[in-house]
């Protein structure tokens, strides 16, 4: 693997660590992340780790891979060329989307690959005009710009047709793993006479949760739901069935009464529900997401 489609892998992979704790000397396995500046952690039950599991060995895999292939490029002595091929193929600098600062983080943006040519260029993708193109990136800009750092999550619409701003929730308190809409807000959304695309912003760089999803599939004035992650992943999605909200409620309701944990439930229904999309053709997609 070359060390970008490496990187790339690792962004999609969860963000906890797997570690072990000797418990009446037995070792067992425990998720652990970081939140508000803390460290917390979970016991893995018995039943998620035959699909956990391997999911942190591939990533502790990834993470090998990832060393090596650093340590390659040092010391044969071509990270500079490395770092002049970034910048070749537009992985630098490109124009400054947003401002530049020191700070580093778990939440914050990578700064240098959203000021790049590349990721100005996966708004190419987007099935509307070039001028609506570009006001999706300058407002995607604006909105890393506000949420750097932080780990909330910030919403923001603007014309399908024009591009024009519309609507945003940054002037008030924000959520860390959903971001929503007052009715006074959503109203303008409604009274617009045309479809919208909404733009939010992942601090995990995680893919669209079943919220995200079934929010877009129920809601006619969205033409397009983007997902901006903090990493400079964009995830779009373009189409959902009516049913996909019922489909989902029965997956978790079964997971449910595996897991009494609600949380944990709802991560491994979402799986499963992708698993199940991914399993259809595309005429018989519950949803269409892309990742850019």
């Amino acid at each position: 693997m070359e060390l970008d489609d490496i990187i790339t892998e690792l962004s999609s992979m969860p963000r906890e660590t797997l570690v072990y704790k000797t418990i009446k000397g037995k070792r067992q396995p425990y998720l652990q992340w970081t939140e508000s500046g803390r460290t917390k952690s979970r016991y893995v039950k018995c039943a998620e780790r035959e699909v956990l599991l391997p999911v942190f060995a591939k990533k502790e895999e990834l993470k090998r891979l990832y060393r090596e292939k650093l340590e390659e490029i040092t010391w044969s002595g071509n990270y500079g060329d490395y770092v002049a091929e970034q910048i070749a193929y537009g992985k630098s600098e490109h124009e400054q989307l947003i401002t530049r600062k020191t700070e580093h983080g778990t939440f914050a943006v990578e700064r240098d690959y959203v000021n790049s040519r590349q990721y100005h260029d996966k708004f190419l993708n987007l099935p509307v005009s070039h001028d609506v193109q570009e006001r999706v990136y300058k407002e995607t800009g604006r909105l890393l710009e506000y949420v750097d750092g932080r780990d909330e999550e910030r919403m923001t619409v603007v014309s399908a047709r024009t591009g024009e701003h519309i609507v945003d929730n940054f002037k008030r308190a924000g959520y860390m793993d959903h971001t929503s809409f007052t009715d006074n807000e959503y109203a303008k959304i409604k009274a617009y006479p045309g479809f919208v695309i909404l733009i939010h912003n992942h601090p995990y760089n995680g893919r669209p949760s079943a919220r995200d999803i079934i929010s877009y599939a129920g809601d006619e004035h969205v033409k397009m739901s983007i997902a901006a992650c903090h990493d400079g992943t964009l995830y779009a999605l373009f189409a959902a069935r009516p049913n996909v909200k019922d489909i989902y409620e029965e997956l978790l309701a079964f997971e449910k009464e595996r897991f009494r944990d609600q949380e944990y439930a709802e991560y491994i229904a979402t799986t499963r529900l992708y698993q199940l999309n991914d399993g259809l053709g595309a005429r018989h997609k519950l949803f269409d997401l892309r990742r850019f």
